[in-house]
C-alpha cells in the first residue's frame, strides 16, 4: 500500500469520480453520514458532476432492500451494510463505498475503510471523507469535527479537533468526548433534525450545512435551534425515566425499554448515555418497539468497556440462536429482532456480553 494509503484511495476515489457522470449518493441517516455526505457533495459539485439522488438511508433499508430509483453510479457512504446486502440490493451498478464499520471484502465495487490498510483507530466517516475530499471543501476541517464529536469519534482523534477548535477560536471543555464544546452543541442540532423528522430532517440539515460557510452560522440556523430545544426537553424526561426504570445486571450492563412514541430517540438515547461519565464501563442496551411493525429496534452502546468487548460479536452469537439481524462498531452497534422474541433476545445478549466482561 505504501506509506500514504489515504493519497492511495483518494486517487482511487477521484478516478472513479471522474470516470462517471451521474450519480446517487446514499448516506446514513445520522450526523456523520450527513457531514460525509457535505463533503462528496461538495467534491461532485466542484467536479461538474451531477447528483441525481441524495438519499438518507438506514442499515435495514440495505437489509430490506428498500431503494429509490438509482442511477448507474452510486456512491455509499457510512452505511455499515455487508459487502453481500450491497451487491445484491445494487447489483448491476459501479458502486463507491466509503465506509468505517467492521471490513468486508470487496464484491465488484470500489471499498475505502481505513480498516482495509490496517488502520484499526475509530476513524468516523466525516473524518475519512475530508481526509479524502478536503481540497474541495477547503476551510471546513469545523464541519468534520463536528461529525467526528457526533460520532464519538473525538477521543482517538484528538489532536485533529483540537487543531479545528483552534483555527475556530472554539473553547475547549473537561469532556474527553468533546460533547462540552461548540463542535458538540453542532452535533446535537444536526443530529435533532433525524430525530424529529427522520429522512426528511436529514435532507434538510445537508442543505443547510452545504449553505453555511462557518460553525457560528450553524450555531445561529433558526431551524437547527427550535429542533434542538425540542429534542433536549425529550431527552431530559427520557434520562429522568431511564434513571428509575432500567434493569441493571450486575452493575455492568444497562437495558432499557423506551415508550414506542419515543422510538426515533433509541439511537441517540444510547449514545448520550454512553458518553455519561456515570455510565462509563457500562455496556448500555437501549430496545424500543417499532411502530407500525412486530419488530423492535436495539442500539447498544460500550464506551470505555474493556478492549475484548465486540457488541458485532456478541450479536453474532445472539443470532446464531434466533432470528434476527444486526452489526456495527465494537463499541456501538444495532439491532432488529421480533417483538416477541424480546425476553428471549436479552438473556441470550447478556449472556454472551457477560463472557467479553
Amino acid at each position: 500500500m505504501g506509506k500514504d494509503p489515504i493519497g492511495t484511495y483518494r486517487k482511487a476515489a477521484l478516478r472513479f469520480i471522474r470516470d462517471h457522470d451521474n450519480f446517487s449518493l446514499l448516506y446514513h441517516n445520522d450526523t456523520d453520514g450527513i457531514v460525509s455526505a457535505f463533503f462528496i457533495t461538495k467534491t461532485l459539485r466542484s467536479l461538474g458532476k451531477k447528483i441525481s439522488e441524495s438519499m438518507p438511508m438506514d442499515y435495514s433499508d440495505f437489509e430490506k432492500r428498500r431503494m429509490p430509483r438509482l442511477t448507474k453510479d452510486v456512491i455509499t457512504c457510512d452505511i455499515g451494510a455487508s459487502g453481500m446486502n450491497l451487491s445484491k440490493t445494487l447489483r448491476g451498478k459501479n458502486i463507491l463505498v466509503i465506509d468505517h464499520h467492521e471490513l468486508v471484502p470487496p464484491r465488484k465495487f470500489l471499498l475505502i475503510n481505513p480498516k482495509a490498510w490496517g488502520d484499526f483507530r475509530y476513524t468516523p466517516c466525516s473524518l475519512l471523507t475530508y481526509l479524502l475530499f478536503g481540497d474541495y471543501a477547503e476551510g471546513y476541517a469545523w464541519l468534520s469535527a463536528v461529525g467526528t464529536v457526533a460520532d464519538a469519534g473525538a477521543k482517538d482523534n484528538k489532536k485533529f479537533v483540537k487543531n479545528a477548535a483552534k483555527t475556530c477560536g472554539i473553547g475547549m471543555g473537561k469532556d474527553q468526548y468533546m460533547w462540552d464544546t461548540d463542535f458538540g452543541k453542532a452535533a446535537g442540532m444536526i443530529n435533532s433534525m433525524t430525530v424529529l423528522h427522520g429522512k426528511k430532517g436529514s435532507r434538510k440539515a445537508l442543505s443547510i450545512l452545504l449553505g453555511s460557510e462557518s460553525i457560528d452560522e450553524v450555531l445561529k440556523e433558526n431551524v437547527l435551534v427550535r429542533a434542538y430545544k425540542t429534542t433536549n426537553r425529550e431527552i431530559t424526561s427520557i434520562l429522568k425515566d431511564f434513571r428509575k426504570r432500567h434493569e441493571d445486571i450486575d452493575g455492568k450492563i444497562y437495558i432499557y425499554e423506551l415508550n414506542p412514541k419515543d422510538d426515533n430517540y433509541n439511537s441517540t438515547m444510547a449514545t448520550i448515555l454512553g458518553l455519561k461519565k456515570e455510565f462509563s464501563r457500562k455496556i448500555i442496551v437501549m430496545m424500543v418497539k417499532d411502530r407500525g411493525t412486530k419488530n423492535m429496534r436495539v442500539s447498544l452502546r460500550a464506551n470505555g468497556v474493556g478492549k475484548g468487548a465486540s457488541l458485532p460479536k456478541a450479536l453474532e452469537k445472539v443470532f446464531d440462536k434466533m432470528d434476527g439481524q444486526g452489526g456495527g462498531h465494537n463499541k456501538a452497534a444495532g439491532a432488529t429482532i421480533k417483538a416477541k422474541d424480546k425476553e428471549k433476545f436479552k438473556a441470550l445478549l447478556v449472556k454472551y456480553l457477560k463472557e467479553q466482561i
